[in-house]
């Protein structure tokens, strides 16, 4: 398994993303500087947030690297939408 580390400007959300979870992302952060991340913002090769984009607002926010591994294939990739 490759797993690379990039940097949060190098990471954006996906276009078609439609949450509306503005009141979350300080909690968020808060969770993640006292716990760090439990669970993945997943990253497609583009740098585009498939899956955790509350976590990616509030990584951002904290100015925070993100560690992306070998990506999935398509299908399975699916399955966390």
């Amino acid at each position: 398994m490759k797993i690379e580390l990039l940097k949060i400007t190098d990471v954006r959300p996906c276009p078609g993303n439609l949450s509306q979870n503005g009141a979350m992302i300080d909690a968020v952060a808060a969770s993640i500087r006292n716990s760090c991340f439990r669970w993945p913002i997943v990253v497609d090769a583009k740098g585009r947030v498939v899956c955790g984009h509350t976590r990616y607002k509030a990584a951002r926010k904290l100015g925070l690297r993100i560690r992306r591994r070998q990506e999935r294939s398509p299908r399975k990739r699916r399955g966390h939408h």
